[in-house]
């Protein structure tokens, strides 16, 4: 299931953070802070096998679609 504004909207904040994944895009998530806040992620690892984690944003300020965009552009330029 892919990620959505509701999806996002309606994850609730737990003791610790974690990751709400998307179903499309291997490694892209939204993190889920204790304090509520939601940052958007895309998590990859690079030619030599090094993992990688970059913030793609904060939600709502960064909408979904353009962190998908971003994710998809950062995915394309590792392979």
């Amino acid at each position: 299931m892919g990620l959505t504004a509701q999806r996002i909207e309606n994850a609730k904040p737990r003791d610790k953070h974690w990751m709400l994944w998307d179903g499309g895009i291997p490694g892209f998530g939204v993190r889920i802070m204790p304090s509520g806040s939601r940052t958007f992620y895309i998590r990859y690892r690079t030619q030599i096998g090094t993992q990688r984690w970059t913030k793609l944003g904060t939600w709502p300020h960064q909408s979904v679609a353009r962190a998908k965009a971003a994710a998809l552009e950062i995915l394309r330029a590792v392979q």
